[in-house]
């Protein structure tokens, strides 16, 4: 019985040596914390840690030196194991990992805001790095959606489109009705298209060509999808949307969805001239050629000296005076034809290398002289030899390029008769 007694003396003394060995460590790393001392304070912790693992002050104390080390990996894994043991230091700990945070979401928004307000490509570059930087950082700390769309637009800014599409898809993985991220996509995406759909009218390989348009079609698709998704839960956002969704409705060949939108856009801005011009180009597809030239025309009252718009015009209009005509086995009209000129003249005072259109100008003046129309024939000897240097000139004939252009001075004299 007395050797029992002297075993259970000896124990609860090795218990208590061990208790007050531990509260020396964690009593230090407090002294050391008042004397600022704080290599000595994280040493004396870590060695209170060791001793003696589920110790939550020490952790939480080894947390907060990793968070002035802005080490937030290891801070979080002493906050973590803190609260693992006790809830007793849970309320500093909030407070810390929510002022942390903070801290580094600030940084990175003015980082953001720097880089999109400044036109310094360097500094935009440093400054979208660095969203990336702090806003990766406050991850660390906790998982909020918008420090991860953050750095989705800061790699939009870099031009990183995949990485950024990374990013807002995880926002939307967790929170589809993510507004801006729903215009982010949108607007990438529509970017992505258009800038595809200059690609594909520049590429002469019939096989490339095929895959441009699969590629652009599936782009402007998806375009239509977070476009729809946005006006869908923020109806008051088609304003701003309608004229990317109506274009991808367009594009997709769903051209009475896009004739609704455009419609219902010019209701809100109805001196909208680009939207005028989409209208026409959305009614030239449904093959109301009519309407289509009442929208064009609508638009060039407004910018007249817009070459696409007058070329479109031209092109429709002879369209209807020849191709329709011949394709439907009616008479040509001459008169109707006629109408194309003040268009096909006015392309070539503002580009005067389009050989189409001289061609173009000689062939209806050509049917005018017939018929005796004052100074048609003239004008139809003029546009035609230009039409013919510009083959000259292909071929590399001595001095075409001076005939040329004495060619269309000629013309220029011609025209302000």
């Amino acid at each position: 019985m007395e050797r029992f007694k002297i075993l259970g003396i000896l124990v609860i003394i090795a218990g208590i040596v061990f208790v007050q060995c531990e509260t020396y460590q964690l009593t230090s790393a407090k002294l050391y914390h008042l004397k600022q001392e704080f290599d000595k304070e994280k040493e004396a912790l870590l060695l209170a840690i060791e001793m003696h693992p589920d110790n939550y002050e020490a952790h939480f104390m080894l947390g907060q030196i990793y968070k002035n080390e802005r080490d937030y990996v290891k801070m979080m894994e002493h906050f973590n194991e803190s609260l693992k043991y006790s809830n007793k230091k849970r309320g500093e700990i909030d407070r810390d990992k929510r002022v942390t945070y903070n801290n580094l979401y600030n940084e990175g928004t003015r980082a953001l805001s720097m880089a999109q307000s400044s036109e310094d490509p360097e500094l935009r570059k440093t400054s979208f790095e660095e969203t990336i930087k702090q806003m990766e950082t406050a991850l660390i700390i906790s998982k909020d959606l918008n420090a991860i769309e953050a750095i989705g637009v800061a790699y939009r800014g870099l031009e990183q489109e995949d990485e950024a599409e990374k990013y807002f898809k995880q926002v939307l993985a967790i929170n589809p009705k993510s507004r801006n991220t729903l215009m982010q996509m949108g607007n990438m995406k529509f970017i992505q298209a258009t800038m595809l759909e200059s690609e594909l009218a520049a590429e002469q390989d019939s096989i490339k060509k095929s895959e441009l348009e699969e590629k652009s079609k599936a782009l402007f698709a998806e375009t239509n999808n977070y476009y729809s998704e946005l006006v869908t839960y923020y109806p008051e956002e088609l304003k701003d949307a309608i004229a990317e969704l109506a274009l991808s409705y367009e594009k997709l060949g769903q051209y009475d969805e896009a004739l609704k939108l455009y419609e219902e856009a010019l209701k809100d801005d109805p001196e909208n001239n680009g939207l005028i011009i989409q209208l026409g180009v959305t009614k030239y597809k449904m093959g109301d050629v009519d309407g289509a030239l009442e929208d064009f025309k609508k638009a060039l009252q407004k910018d007249p000296d817009n070459l696409s718009l007058n070329k479109t015009i031209a092109i429709s209009l002879w369209e209807k005076a020849f191709t329709e005509k011949i394709n439907k086995g009616e008479m040509l009209s001459i008169e109707e034809a006629a109408t194309t000129l003040p268009y096909m003249e006015k392309v070539v005072e503002l580009d005067d290398n389009d050989f189409d259109m001289w061609n173009g100008i000689a062939i209806i003046n050509a049917q005018l002289a017939q018929k005796e129309v004052t100074g048609a024939g003239d004008k139809m000897r003029a546009a035609f030899n230009i039409f013919m240097l510009f083959g000259e000139v292909a071929a590399g004939t001595d001095g075409a390029e001076e005939k040329l252009e004495e060619a269309k001075a000629q013309w220029k004299e011609l025209v302000k008769k």
